[in-house]
Protein backbone atom coordinates (compact mmCIF):
# COMPACT_ATOMS: atom_id res chain seq x y z
CA UNK A 1 0.00 0.00 0.00
CA UNK A 2 0.98 3.40 -0.68
CA UNK A 3 2.11 5.64 2.64
CA UNK A 4 0.37 8.42 2.98
CA UNK A 5 1.49 12.21 2.33
CA UNK A 6 3.37 13.47 5.17
CA UNK A 7 3.16 17.21 5.94
CA UNK A 8 5.29 18.57 8.46
CA UNK A 9 3.49 21.05 10.73
CA UNK A 10 6.17 24.04 12.05
CA UNK A 11 5.54 25.68 14.94
CA UNK A 12 4.00 29.55 13.99
CA UNK A 13 6.14 32.19 15.65
CA UNK A 14 3.73 34.97 17.73
CA UNK A 15 4.60 38.23 18.77
CA UNK A 16 4.83 38.63 22.57
CA UNK A 17 5.01 42.08 22.42
CA UNK A 18 7.32 42.61 25.02
CA UNK A 19 10.06 43.78 23.41
CA UNK A 20 10.10 46.92 21.14
CA UNK A 21 12.23 46.59 17.88
CA UNK A 22 15.25 48.23 17.50
CA UNK A 23 15.67 51.27 15.70
CA UNK A 24 17.31 51.12 12.77
CA UNK A 25 19.30 53.43 10.28
CA UNK A 26 19.17 50.98 7.32
CA UNK A 27 16.84 52.17 4.29
CA UNK A 28 15.18 48.34 4.13
CA UNK A 29 15.23 45.30 6.42
CA UNK A 30 13.18 41.82 7.06
CA UNK A 31 13.21 39.31 8.97
CA UNK A 32 11.51 35.77 7.64
CA UNK A 33 10.79 32.52 10.30
CA UNK A 34 12.76 30.32 8.22
CA UNK A 35 10.68 26.94 8.81
CA UNK A 36 7.07 28.70 8.44
CA UNK A 37 7.77 31.31 5.59
CA UNK A 38 6.30 34.00 8.12
CA UNK A 39 7.67 37.47 7.95
CA UNK A 40 8.60 38.27 11.43
CA UNK A 41 9.91 42.03 11.11
CA UNK A 42 9.74 44.13 8.13
CA UNK A 43 10.85 48.18 6.87
CA UNK A 44 10.20 49.41 3.90
CA UNK A 45 10.16 45.44 2.70
CA UNK A 46 8.87 46.24 -0.67
CA UNK A 47 10.79 49.11 -1.88
CA UNK A 48 13.30 48.59 -4.57
CA UNK A 49 16.98 48.87 -3.56
CA UNK A 50 20.31 47.98 -4.82
CA UNK A 51 21.26 44.76 -4.08
CA UNK A 52 25.07 44.71 -3.92
CA UNK A 53 26.92 41.62 -3.79
CA UNK A 54 23.82 40.05 -1.78
CA UNK A 55 22.92 39.31 -6.21
CA UNK A 56 25.68 36.49 -5.49
CA UNK A 57 23.18 34.23 -4.06
CA UNK A 58 21.10 34.27 -7.13
CA UNK A 59 24.29 33.58 -9.55
CA UNK A 60 25.10 30.17 -6.87
CA UNK A 61 21.80 29.03 -7.55
CA UNK A 62 21.90 29.39 -11.11
CA UNK A 63 24.93 27.83 -11.30
CA UNK A 64 23.87 24.95 -9.62
CA UNK A 65 20.74 24.59 -11.44
CA UNK A 66 23.58 24.25 -14.81
CA UNK A 67 27.00 22.79 -13.15
CA UNK A 68 27.61 19.71 -10.97
CA UNK A 69 30.02 20.79 -8.30
CA UNK A 70 32.78 18.68 -9.20
CA UNK A 71 32.77 19.96 -12.74
CA UNK A 72 35.82 21.85 -14.07
CA UNK A 73 35.80 25.16 -15.09
CA UNK A 74 38.63 27.91 -16.89
CA UNK A 75 38.64 31.47 -15.82
CA UNK A 76 38.43 33.42 -19.11
CA UNK A 77 37.79 37.07 -18.15
CA UNK A 78 38.63 39.39 -15.15
CA UNK A 79 37.30 42.13 -13.28
CA UNK A 80 39.24 44.19 -11.14
CA UNK A 81 36.18 46.34 -9.32
CA UNK A 82 35.75 44.68 -5.85
CA UNK A 83 36.41 41.55 -3.72
CA UNK A 84 38.92 38.99 -5.59
CA UNK A 85 39.25 35.52 -5.09
CA UNK A 86 42.27 35.52 -6.27
CA UNK A 87 41.80 33.73 -9.76
CA UNK A 88 44.44 34.21 -12.84
CA UNK A 89 42.99 33.59 -16.73
CA UNK A 90 43.53 30.41 -17.60
CA UNK A 91 43.03 28.72 -14.29
CA UNK A 92 40.78 25.59 -13.60
CA UNK A 93 38.59 25.37 -10.65
CA UNK A 94 36.19 23.26 -9.99
CA UNK A 95 32.91 25.04 -9.49
CA UNK A 96 32.27 23.71 -5.58
CA UNK A 97 35.69 25.89 -4.87
CA UNK A 98 34.59 28.64 -7.08
CA UNK A 99 31.51 28.52 -4.71
CA UNK A 100 33.59 29.27 -2.11
CA UNK A 101 35.09 31.75 -3.88
CA UNK A 102 31.94 33.60 -4.41
CA UNK A 103 30.00 33.28 -1.12
CA UNK A 104 32.98 33.70 1.07
CA UNK A 105 35.07 36.19 -0.33
CA UNK A 106 32.86 37.71 -2.54
CA UNK A 107 35.08 37.49 -5.25
CA UNK A 108 33.57 39.10 -9.01
CA UNK A 109 36.54 36.51 -10.72
CA UNK A 110 34.08 33.42 -9.13
CA UNK A 111 31.10 35.13 -10.56
CA UNK A 112 32.81 35.98 -13.50
CA UNK A 113 33.69 32.59 -14.16
CA UNK A 114 30.76 30.14 -13.63
CA UNK A 115 29.18 32.95 -16.23
CA UNK A 116 31.47 32.69 -18.62
CA UNK A 117 31.54 29.21 -18.96
CA UNK A 118 27.29 28.71 -19.46
CA UNK A 119 26.13 27.82 -22.33
CA UNK A 120 25.83 31.67 -24.19
CA UNK A 121 27.66 32.74 -21.53
CA UNK A 122 27.08 35.70 -18.95
CA UNK A 123 23.96 37.52 -20.97
CA UNK A 124 22.36 33.56 -21.51
CA UNK A 125 23.18 33.21 -17.52
CA UNK A 126 21.67 36.61 -16.44
CA UNK A 127 18.09 35.05 -18.55
CA UNK A 128 18.53 31.77 -16.37
CA UNK A 129 18.80 33.99 -12.84
CA UNK A 130 15.47 35.59 -14.37
CA UNK A 131 13.64 32.24 -15.06
CA UNK A 132 14.64 30.82 -11.97
CA UNK A 133 13.60 33.95 -10.15
CA UNK A 134 10.17 33.25 -11.84
CA UNK A 135 9.93 29.90 -10.70
CA UNK A 136 10.65 30.99 -7.29
CA UNK A 137 7.69 32.92 -7.51
CA UNK A 138 10.41 36.03 -6.79
CA UNK A 139 8.58 39.31 -8.21
CA UNK A 140 10.08 42.18 -7.27
CA UNK A 141 13.45 41.90 -8.25
CA UNK A 142 15.68 42.24 -11.22
CA UNK A 143 19.31 41.46 -11.80
CA UNK A 144 21.15 43.29 -14.61
CA UNK A 145 24.64 41.84 -13.31
CA UNK A 146 25.92 38.54 -11.65
CA UNK A 147 28.39 40.75 -9.51
CA UNK A 148 25.79 43.37 -8.02
CA UNK A 149 27.04 46.64 -9.47
CA UNK A 150 24.61 49.66 -9.01
CA UNK A 151 23.44 49.99 -12.09
CA UNK A 152 19.34 51.49 -13.18
CA UNK A 153 17.59 48.23 -13.66
CA UNK A 154 19.04 46.29 -10.85
CA UNK A 155 16.92 46.33 -8.34
CA UNK A 156 16.07 44.36 -5.04
CA UNK A 157 13.54 43.84 -2.19
CA UNK A 158 14.72 42.93 1.74
CA UNK A 159 11.43 40.24 1.45
CA UNK A 160 12.43 39.19 -2.04
CA UNK A 161 16.25 38.45 -0.51
CA UNK A 162 14.88 36.76 2.16
CA UNK A 163 13.12 34.54 0.31
CA UNK A 164 15.44 33.86 -2.11
CA UNK A 165 17.81 33.51 1.01
CA UNK A 166 15.73 30.54 1.83
CA UNK A 167 16.23 28.70 -1.23
CA UNK A 168 19.89 28.99 -0.88
CA UNK A 169 19.52 27.39 2.59
CA UNK A 170 17.56 24.63 1.21
CA UNK A 171 20.73 23.68 -0.73
CA UNK A 172 23.26 21.37 1.61
CA UNK A 173 26.14 22.61 -0.62
CA UNK A 174 25.52 25.99 -0.86
CA UNK A 175 24.39 26.27 3.27
CA UNK A 176 27.71 24.30 4.44
CA UNK A 177 29.31 26.60 2.01
CA UNK A 178 28.12 30.12 3.34
CA UNK A 179 28.28 29.00 7.31
CA UNK A 180 32.36 28.38 6.95
CA UNK A 181 34.72 31.11 8.65
CA UNK A 182 37.85 30.34 6.82
CA UNK A 183 38.99 27.63 4.01
CA UNK A 184 41.81 27.36 1.21
CA UNK A 185 41.07 25.61 -1.42
CA UNK A 186 43.35 25.03 -4.98
CA UNK A 187 42.97 25.04 -8.46
CA UNK A 188 42.47 21.68 -10.25
CA UNK A 189 46.26 21.15 -10.79
CA UNK A 190 47.05 22.37 -6.91
CA UNK A 191 49.48 24.77 -8.33
CA UNK A 192 47.32 27.51 -6.63
CA UNK A 193 45.66 28.26 -3.07
CA UNK A 194 43.16 30.32 -2.65
CA UNK A 195 42.82 31.29 1.26
CA UNK A 196 39.19 32.62 1.18
CA UNK A 197 37.39 34.31 4.80
CA UNK A 198 33.83 35.14 5.06
CA UNK A 199 33.27 38.64 5.00
CA UNK A 200 30.38 37.99 7.90
CA UNK A 201 32.06 39.16 10.98
CA UNK A 202 28.62 37.77 12.78
CA UNK A 203 29.91 33.99 12.20
CA UNK A 204 32.49 34.95 14.57
CA UNK A 205 30.20 35.77 17.77
CA UNK A 206 28.38 33.34 20.14
CA UNK A 207 24.81 33.85 18.51
CA UNK A 208 24.46 30.99 16.48
CA UNK A 209 24.96 33.06 12.58
CA UNK A 210 25.34 31.06 10.08
CA UNK A 211 25.78 33.10 6.56
CA UNK A 212 24.60 34.15 4.16
CA UNK A 213 25.71 37.01 2.40
CA UNK A 214 27.31 40.72 3.12
CA UNK A 215 27.08 43.65 0.16
CA UNK A 216 28.52 47.29 -0.50
CA UNK A 217 28.40 49.73 -2.78
CA UNK A 218 28.58 53.58 -2.48
CA UNK A 219 24.03 53.43 -3.82
CA UNK A 220 23.33 50.35 -1.82
CA UNK A 221 24.97 51.24 1.49
CA UNK A 222 25.75 48.37 4.21
CA UNK A 223 24.18 45.03 3.20
CA UNK A 224 23.55 41.88 5.05
CA UNK A 225 21.46 38.75 4.66
CA UNK A 226 22.31 36.35 7.59
CA UNK A 227 21.22 33.34 8.67
CA UNK A 228 20.66 32.26 12.39
CA UNK A 229 19.55 29.49 14.34
CA UNK A 230 18.74 29.60 18.87
CA UNK A 231 17.05 26.69 20.05
CA UNK A 232 16.05 24.85 17.20
CA UNK A 233 14.44 28.26 15.89
CA UNK A 234 15.61 29.63 12.44
CA UNK A 235 15.41 33.12 10.95
CA UNK A 236 16.61 34.76 8.06
CA UNK A 237 17.44 38.55 8.41
CA UNK A 238 18.28 41.14 5.45
CA UNK A 239 19.55 44.64 6.24
CA UNK A 240 19.45 46.70 3.66
CA UNK A 241 21.45 50.54 3.30
CA UNK A 242 22.41 50.30 6.62
CA UNK A 243 25.26 52.34 8.45
CA UNK A 244 26.14 49.42 10.77
CA UNK A 245 24.99 46.23 8.99
CA UNK A 246 26.49 43.88 11.81
CA UNK A 247 25.69 45.62 14.90
CA UNK A 248 22.00 46.29 13.23
CA UNK A 249 21.49 42.51 12.11
CA UNK A 250 22.85 41.42 15.76
CA UNK A 251 19.90 43.92 17.27
CA UNK A 252 17.46 42.25 15.29
CA UNK A 253 18.38 38.41 15.76
CA UNK A 254 18.73 39.33 19.71
CA UNK A 255 15.36 40.86 19.64
CA UNK A 256 13.60 38.34 17.59
CA UNK A 257 14.39 35.60 19.78
CA UNK A 258 13.30 37.61 23.16
CA UNK A 259 10.48 38.80 21.66
CA UNK A 260 8.97 35.74 19.67
CA UNK A 261 7.21 32.63 21.06
CA UNK A 262 6.81 29.83 18.79
CA UNK A 263 3.42 28.04 18.99
CA UNK A 264 2.01 24.89 17.82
Amino acid sequence: LPLPNVVTVHPYPKDSGKVRPPELTATSAAILDADSGVLLYGKNVNLKIKPASTVKMMTALTALDYYDPQQILTSKTLDKEGAQMGLKIGEKVTVKNLLYGLLLNSGSDAALALADNYNGGIVQFLSAMGERLKKMNIKNTHFTNIIGYDEENNYTTSKDLVQIARFVLQNPLLKKIVSTKEIVVTDTDVTRWYPLKNINELLWKDMGVYGIKTGWTEEAGECLVSYSEQNNRKIITAVMGSKDRFGETESLISWVFKNFEWIY
